[in-house]
């Protein structure tokens, strides 16, 4: 979910202070926007937590090295 996303729920929320309206509007199940509502708030962010625990799945050489191929082969500009 994009932030702009985030944010027209939000919008929605302070505008309407009705969960049950947001859900039916935006067509999210109650719970979803109950919670996302509730992390949001208590975050003070619309940002994601980062997750940590899970590693890149290749090194920034092997990035570099795989964009540089794909630029090569005409794959990628």
């Amino acid at each position: 979910m994009t932030r702009v996303e985030k944010g027209v729920k939000i919008i929605f929320f302070y505008h309407l202070m009705n969960i049950t309206l947001v859900a039916e509007i935006i067509g999210w199940p109650y719970t979803t926007i109950k919670s996302f509502l509730a992390c949001a708030c208590e975050r003070q962010s619309l940002d994601n937590i980062p997750h940590p625990g899970h590693p890149p799945v290749h090194t920034e050489p092997q990035c570099r090295t795989i964009i540089q191929a794909a630029k090569s082969k005409g794959i990628a500009q």
